[in-house]
């Protein structure tokens, strides 16, 4: 599968993932992993996203973006988002790389994604490494968009692994051993500075 048709396919779970959220709390967070809440969930934790959703009151801006008030949902989530809140940092990320209630801007994107994933969420660095293979926010680079993916797959996020895969196929032996390396130290600083 190639990385463009992984985030299609994530921008339609994160749609369904909203559609979740509607759900009151109570139910989302009495579901298992194994109820079919997002169909075909291309990440292992968006699940964990969604109820968090839920259960940290970031509802109600997930409602406006499913009924595309996005204007409510900015004004919900980016007090959140500036306070740390790093499911809010996501779905900040995921309205300026797509245009939703912002001008598409890509580095704003990045800088949300990238907030969250130094938080250590799979999800946002599986995001971010999306943003270094494309060369969107940032300038083009298979050896962090490696770093990133394979951060996201070592912690749990099957599609993350294969997407690493893809741009593997495109470096060098070199390039492969230094995205690893940063990798692991990347890790080692519990996501910090990376």
């Amino acid at each position: 599968m190639r990385l463009t048709n992984v985030f299609q396919v994530l921008m339609l779970s994160i749609v369904l993932a909203v559609s979740a959220c509607s759900k009151p709390a109570e139910t989302i967070s009495k579901a298992t992993p194994t109820e079919n809440i997002l169909p075909s969930n291309p990440l292992d934790n968006l699940f964990e996203t969604t109820k968090a959703l839920a259960e940290n009151g970031l509802n109600k801006g997930a409602q406006a973006y499913d009924s595309g008030d996005y204007a409510t949902a900015l004004r919900e989530w980016r007090p959140l988002a500036e306070q740390g809140d790093k499911h809010a940092q996501i779905w900040l990320g995921v309205m300026y790389a797509n245009g939703k209630g912002v001008i598409q801007d890509y580095k704003e994107a990045v800088k949300w994604y990238g907030l969250a994933a130094a938080q250590g969420n799979a999800t946002a660095q599986f995001l971010l490494g999306g943003m270094y293979d494309y060369g969107e926010g940032v300038i083009q680079d298979n050896v962090y968009a490696h770093m990133w993916l394979n951060i996201a797959a070592s912690s749990g996020v099957a599609s993350a692994g294969k997407n690493r895969d893809i741009v593997a196929g495109k470096m060098t032996a070199a390039d492969i051993s230094k995205a690893q390396d940063l990798a692991r130290e990347c890790v080692k600083k519990e996501y910090k500075g990376c």
